[in-house]
């Protein structure tokens, strides 16, 4: 998505080919409707629902999973995304006892692995591929090496991670959206209610934000730069901080970052520059 928005951007023409029934399928409905209409408008053409078949000679062979019609594409250059697999030297670790399994090294909550004195972190342990979640792990694995053996060691937490596509717009979730909507109030506000966003004509997208208990749960947004300002959103979800205080909290304006300070303050019912 992120290489098919910059190419499109160029004047490229780009065709998406998705085997689930909407792009970005881990993350809300809403924000894979909001990133393909706005790739749609750009001239870009998205095939949800479509298994390929074939991959070469400048043509893509791809079915579609409910009519099981056919369809070629044909072009100049194909990227295929569909995951990645490990480069394991799998003799060599049953050669020094090491644990692993098909996506990584096995490690514990310290980035230990079951060999004294070995340690792992980023992508060789399977988990998630983001740069910051191997830099933190780093860091930490880094400190736990260097602790005296009466020092405690430190854990890697991995409860509020941000994720980021760096799409135009750019898209970025944090926290993990409940199955369970009991009790949940889901936020909605529109990037158009932004003055930042007006001024500089990027007002397409939006921020939606899950909250119970007075406290967010999860947030989702797509927007113009929107992973420069969703940091605050991480650090409520992780302190657990409740809405009020951060509310009250005053933002520059005009700023992106106040379409939190919008969307909290409509959570809370407050007189606020919204509308739906």
């Amino acid at each position: 998505m992120e290489f098919a928005t910059i190419f499109s951007n160029l004047g490229s023409k780009v065709t998406i080919v998705e085997y689930l029934d909407r792009v970005l399928a881990l993350m809300d409905e809403d924000i894979s409707i909001e990133i393909t209409r706005l790739m749609q408008e750009n001239g870009v053409k998205i095939y949800t629902n479509h298994q390929v078949q074939f991959v070469g000679e400048g043509m893509v062979k791809a079915k579609n999973r409910a009519s099981e019609e056919l369809l070629n594409i044909k072009a100049d250059s194909i990227l295929v995304a569909i995951g990645r697999r490990p480069v394991q030297d799998k003799a060599g670790y049953q050669r020094i006892g090491l644990d692993f399994n098909d996506k990584g090294i096995n490690i514990d909550e310290y980035l230990r692995t079951n060999v004294n004195g070995i340690w792992s972190t980023g992508d060789a342990t399977g988990g998630l591929f983001l740069a910051h979640v191997g830099i933190q792990q780093g860091v930490i694995c880094a400190e736990n090496i260097m602790k005296k053996k009466t020092g405690k060691l430190r854990k890697m937490d991995y409860g509020v991670i941000p994720a980021v596509v760096y799409s135009i717009p750019e898209i970025v979730m944090v926290g993990n959206v409940p199955s369970d909507l009991a009790g949940v109030k889901v936020m909605k506000t529109p990037m158009k209610v932004n003055l930042r966003a007006n001024i500089e004509d990027y007002s397409e997208g939006f921020m939606k934000i899950w909250i119970k208990d007075d406290k967010v749960l999860a947030a989702q947004v797509i927007g113009h730069n929107a992973s420069e300002y969703m940091q605050e959103i991480a650090n409520m979800i992780a302190l657990k901080t409740p809405i009020d205080q951060v509310a009250e909290i005053i933002h520059a304006h005009p700023t992106y970052s106040e379409i939190i300070r919008s969307t909290l303050d409509n959570a809370l019912n407050k007189a606020v520059d919204f509308y739906q």
